[in-house]
């Protein structure tokens, strides 16, 4: 199992490693482009600007847990940050 905030941190490095930028580039305005990124980067606390932490509070992100298109089987990302432990032992 992992952390809430290694699994946000994946999300992050997924997204920097698609977008081939280093994570040190990734900035606010990536947050429009991915509502799953803008979910990880405000559960990491990497959203400096206001209004885009405003405009994040009210996206969900989409987190697909299989490749079956159930929608049974799909999560936003808050629900599956909710289904994590803060730490793992």
């Amino acid at each position: 199992m992992i952390s809430k905030n290694q699994f946000c941190r994946h999300i992050v490095g997924e997204y920097c490693q698609h977008e081939r930028i280093n994570e040190k580039e990734l900035s606010d305005a990536h947050c429009y482009r991915s509502g799953s990124l803008a979910v990880a980067m405000e559960h990491l606390g990497l959203i400096r600007d206001q209004e885009t932490k405003d405009y994040v509070s009210s996206r969900n992100g989409l987190y697909i847990t299989s490749f079956d298109n159930n929608p049974a089987n799909i999560l936003t990302m808050r629900e599956m940050i909710d289904l994590l432990p803060n730490n793992v032992e």
